[in-house]
């Protein structure tokens, strides 16, 4: 799950990742999808539904709208591209990947905090969460997409 800046008519960052996903990894339209609040999202609650049950998609980003009270547990990337100064709401983002799911044999989830680290920093003295050292490798949003797609930063157990 991408975590996009914002969705605006004139100018949407989650429309940008979208295509950017979609030209990496060239899967079709069902693959990579934005399910937000927008208008132009048709039928965004079985959008949640067909993502929660898989296998399309594979790839969303959201702005807003499945940042709280979301059950995906096959769920492992949470790729954070938008600032977040609400603890309350960092705290629920992050609870998107902590569900358990023995399908899959998940044991624990990957997040990418492409502000440098700089959420994780924020947060660190307020939030119950702990995380491995960070490491800031710099790569661009087509690395780290394809980067999640061969999963590559991921342990097998």
């Amino acid at each position: 799950m991408i975590f996009g800046a914002n969705d605006l008519q004139h100018t949407s960052h989650c429309d940008t990742l979208v295509d950017i996903c979609r030209d990496a990894f060239c899967r079709g339209d069902a693959f990579d999808q934005k399910i937000t609040g927008s208008p132009n999202v048709d039928r965004p609650l079985q959008r949640i539904r067909e993502f929660r049950n898989r296998p399309n998609p594979g790839i969303v980003v959201t702005r807003d709208m499945l940042t709280t009270g979301v059950d995906i547990p096959a769920l492992e990337f949470l790729v954070f591209l938008r600032p977040v100064k609400s603890r309350i709401l960092w705290e629920q983002m992050l609870g998107r990947g902590t569900r358990l799911c023995d399908e899959i044999n998940k044991t624990h989830f990957t997040v990418f905090d492409c502000f440098n680290g700089g959420l994780f920093e924020y947060f660190k003295s307020v939030t119950a969460f702990e995380s491995e050292p960070l490491t800031k490798a710099t790569r661009t949003y087509t690395e780290l997409i394809d980067d999640i797609y061969q999963n590559r930063d991921r342990s097998i157990t």
